[in-house]
């Protein structure tokens, strides 16, 4: 166990590299103690980069989204600590694959992350990578989901016109509604129970289905959902839904 102490609030902040929670281009996160609280810690790779997912995390406050605790620079090298809390149940893609949910649980999480970035939008974010492995279970009931990885989130501005380089979202502008194409994804990726699928894929085989037969599957879906998840994948971006559009239509099912 690495011991720190941390800058902010008097507070020690002791880090297990060999623990490791988990690793994308952003950084690399590990298990970790604040005090007396087990939290989640990123380490950055660059120092800019984490600044301003801190910042943007730092605005959030919404029970559907990971709790920021604070960022700690250590003074070794430009190393920076971004401290969160620590979601203990895993990812919903570890979850995936194994039948583990009826559809009144599907339907209750994929309210949650909707909730969730409906307050990210409200915050005038763009979350830009809502997927399966970015969506985490606060504790092993796996009944309370979290949205994290702000890594390359960022702030929308709207009278900044900005080419979109992202790899999945084909829209010529990023904007809430992109999000909203990656949130039909993991609705469908969630309804479907799918683990080992990329984003891609997911969008091809929900358009060729909906090709092949419009109405929804009665066994999987209720029609309004299914609806939701096509209009969330028009290449039109302003005939999509919104975060709070597509949380009404699992509003609806429960009805």
């Amino acid at each position: 166990m690495r011991g720190i102490v941390a800058v902010f609030a008097n507070m020690s902040l002791a880090i297990d590299e060999s623990s490791i929670l988990g690793q994308g281009f952003y950084g690399r996160v590990y298990h970790g103690a604040l005090d007396s609280e087990c939290v989640a810690a990123k380490k950055a790779l660059n120092g800019a980069s984490v600044t301003e997912e801190s910042r943007l995390l730092e605005l959030c406050d919404h029970r559907n989204v990971v709790k920021y605790r604070g960022l700690l620079e250590t003074g070794h090298h430009n190393e920076y600590f971004l401290v969160m809390e620590l979601a203990q149940g895993g990812t919903l893609k570890d979850h995936l694959g194994a039948n583990l949910f009826s559809f009144n649980e599907k339907r209750l999480l994929l309210q949650q992350i909707c909730s969730g970035l409906e307050h990210i939008h409200s915050r005038n974010i763009l979350h830009r990578d809502i997927k399966a492995e970015n969506l985490l279970f606060r504790d092993l009931h796996r009944r309370h989901v979290l949205i994290a990885d702000f890594g390359g989130a960022e702030m929308y501005q709207e009278n900044v016109r900005k080419i979109n380089t992202h790899d999945v979202v084909q829209d010529h502008e990023y904007t809430f509604k992109s999000d909203v194409f990656l949130l039909g994804l993991v609705t469908y990726q969630t309804f479907e129970d799918l683990q080992h699928v990329d984003r891609l894929t997911l969008a091809g085989r929900v358009l060729r289905r909906h090709r092949k037969t419009p109405i929804a599957d009665p066994g999987i879906y209720t029609a309004r959902i299914w609806r939701t998840i096509i209009q969330s994948l028009d290449w039109r971006s302003e005939r999509r839904p919104t975060a709070s559009e597509f949380n009404e239509a699992f509003a609806d099912a429960a009805a």
